[in-house]
């Protein structure tokens, strides 16, 4: 939602926009054919949700940092896409294994609820950042925001998560 606002500001028409913010779900395709072959293989969720998760923070960082200029973004735009398609399985994955196969049906339900929250949260504080901050200051303040969530969802799995093996809940066995 942000980067059309911010071309748009520039004079930057609808179909350019579109153009460069292709970028993204271009990394993300590219993400999800080529991870297995170009990530390493002792790599497992954590390790991969680990560099999905830093790559987030530096392709935002980048969007904070750089002039906001639409030959500039398709490049952490891609990175952006790249990053959420080697987090968004692992991460899927991991939540997964951790539920008992009695609850699967729930828990997809949950994570997909959670991703429907998450992605509100992140209009909602763009939205709010632009409204409270004018002009261009708006715009690099909200990517700064976005950047802040990237580092908190960064120390979310970069710290010791519980000792891999099968799920029980109430006796359930997995």
């Amino acid at each position: 939602m942000l980067v059309p606002v911010a071309l748009a500001r520039q004079g930057v028409g609808a179909l350019q926009s579109g153009l460069v913010l292709t970028a993204l779900p271009v990394g993300f395709a590219v993400a999800a054919t080529l991870a297995e072959r170009i990530l390493p293989a002792g790599w497992g969720n954590r390790a991969r949700g680990r560099a999905g998760t830093a790559g987030c923070v530096v392709a935002l960082a980048l969007m904070a940092v750089l002039p906001l200029h639409e030959a500039l973004l398709p490049a952490p735009l891609a990175l952006l896409g790249l990053a959420l398609g080697v987090f968004l399985p692992s991460n899927n994955t991991s939540v997964m294994r951790a539920i008992p196969a009695a609850a699967s049906g729930t828990g997809g339900g949950m994570v997909n609820m959670t991703r429907g929250l998450g992605t509100a949260l992140g209009v909602a504080a763009v939205t709010l950042t632009l409204h409270l901050v004018a002009g261009g200051a708006g715009i690099t303040a909200a990517f700064l925001v976005l950047t802040g969530f990237a580092v908190l969802a960064l120390a979310t799995v970069a710290g010791r998560g519980p000792a891999a093996g099968p799920a029980t809940v109430a006796g359930a066995r997995r």
